[in-house]
């Protein structure tokens, strides 16, 4: 389910974020949930405001040790989108 949500803005590539979908049930976004963005594949979490924050090398370190199948999904998804955006570009 695909959730319209305040709009956000890529802290990377300054695109508008104003949807979130979920891999549970619950797609309203929550402080810590994780973000893809789908324009340039950054990986971040939401904030206590639920701003967009990019997520440090010693974050994602984290989430691969506490949560590898969190860690598995969001590289396959990243690099889903980085080979999306190389095609789109190379069109």
């Amino acid at each position: 389910m695909i959730t319209r949500t305040e709009p956000k803005y890529c802290t990377t590539c300054k695109k508008l974020q104003d949807a979130h979908k979920s891999l549970d049930v619950e797609a309203t976004p929550r402080p810590g949930d994780l973000s893809i963005c789908l324009y340039c594949a950054t990986l971040s979490k939401f904030d206590e405001d639920l701003n967009l924050i990019p997520l440090t090398p010693q974050e994602l370190e984290d989430i691969k040790s506490t949560d590898a199948g969190a860690y598995q999904v969001m590289m396959k998804a990243a690099i889903h989108i980085t080979q999306l955006i190389k095609k789109t570009n190379h069109e």
